[in-house]
């Protein structure tokens, strides 16, 4: 267990944040003083849950705790603790989605004021219900994201990615040059396509994270669950594929098919590592850019849409912005990022409590 401490603006409110689930934190703000216990794994273990429980219970024990705040993910153990706590305490319980959280904790530990979010991780519980993942926002307003892509068979495309390839692909190139890549068994295959075409037990995702894995999986980097992490060891950089970004449903969407068959289509000729790793670097790029477009377009605007001279400052966190590559773009354009606090879901307690502060 690790831990940081903030001395903020003096309050009369006790504010308790549990954070998320697979990087478990929790906040306990009081005093004018914030206070963030981290580091405590998996929450979905046994004996990590145990000891954040009891770390948490040390440090509100005895304590009124005004507001609780927890991810609006109806199942996360923290999501149903924090309703315990709230009625035992009677506390106002509120729930912060996800993504918001991650933007809120570099706006927090920066003291920021006005600001657009890039929020890229692996999942977050999005607002319509659906699992999120790669985010623009204004403040809290979701204004952009990646292309919603089918995410086949849930959970089981996490664990093996090149159900994530199939999902994106499927009925977008040949059936043969698809199976090929996969390098799924024959009957295997046919039924992975069956599924896709009906999209049966499985969702629909703008995760960064299952994106990422799928490029690794496609270039033929891993096949493995977290294949994502093995792209910013084999990029070199190459040749920048121009994002393009679409209007949908009131929102900005960077198009991630154009990604994938442009990967498709240069792939069919040299398959060195050094090829692939171009191809890597193409990708990460690709995302930071589009990503960094769509919140640039939106930066120069007030909070109410209208036109502002004054340039609100971008801001990037969540899991994705440990890749160096992604982050490095985007630092080179003076977007923010997490400094002392942890951007993967560490932080979410934190920026869970920054939004509270906020209001």
């Amino acid at each position: 267990m690790k831990n940081h401490i903030f001395k903020k603006k003096k309050s009369e409110k006790t504010i308790l944040s549990v954070g998320a689930e697979m990087r478990g934190s929790f906040s306990l703000f009081i005093g004018g003083v914030l206070r963030t216990w981290y580091d405590f794994g998996d929450l979905t273990f046994k004996e990590n849950w145990e000891e954040y429980k009891m770390y948490l219970d040390e440090a509100t024990q005895d304590r009124k705790v005004d507001v609780i705040i927890c991810d609006k993910h109806p199942s996360y153990v923290t999501t149903r603790l924090a309703e315990e706590i709230a009625k035992e305490k009677k506390a106002k319980l509120v729930k912060v989605q996800h993504h918001v959280a991650h933007g809120y904790s570099v706006v927090l530990e920066h003291g920021l004021k006005d600001f657009i979010a890039i929020s890229c991780d692996g999942l977050g519980y999005g607002d319509d219900e659906k699992i999120w993942g790669g985010e623009v926002f204004d403040t809290d307003k979701r204004v952009g994201s990646l292309q919603e892509q089918l995410q086949l068979g849930g959970d089981a495309a996490t664990v093996d990615p090149r159900k994530m390839v199939v999902g994106i692909l499927a009925g977008k190139v040949n059936d043969e040059l698809l199976w090929e890549v996969t390098g799924f068994d024959q009957p295997e295959f046919e039924l992975l396509l069956k599924q896709a075409k009906e999209k049966y037990h499985s969702i629909m995702t703008t995760s960064c994270g299952r994106v990422l894995d799928a490029v690794s999986c496609l270039l033929g980097f891993s096949q493995e669950k977290d294949a994502a992490l093995e792209l910013e060891k084999y990029a070199k950089p190459g040749k920048k594929l121009k994002p393009v970004i679409e209007e949908f449903e009131g929102r900005k969407i960077l198009n991630t098919d154009k990604l994938f068959l442009h990967l498709i289509k240069n792939m069919k000729g040299d398959r060195s590592e050094d090829a692939r790793g171009k191809l890597a670097w193409v990708a990460l790029a690709y995302i930071a850019e589009g990503l960094y477009d769509i919140a640039k377009s939106t930066a120069g605007k007030g909070t109410k849409g209208k036109s502002s001279e004054k340039k609100r400052q971008i801001v990037f966190s969540g899991g994705v912005a440990y890749n160096k590559i992604i982050r490095d773009i985007l630092l080179k354009k003076k977007v923010i990022v997490n400094k002392e606090i942890e951007c993967g879901d560490d932080g979410v307690s934190f920026g869970q409590i920054g939004w509270c502060l906020k209001r």
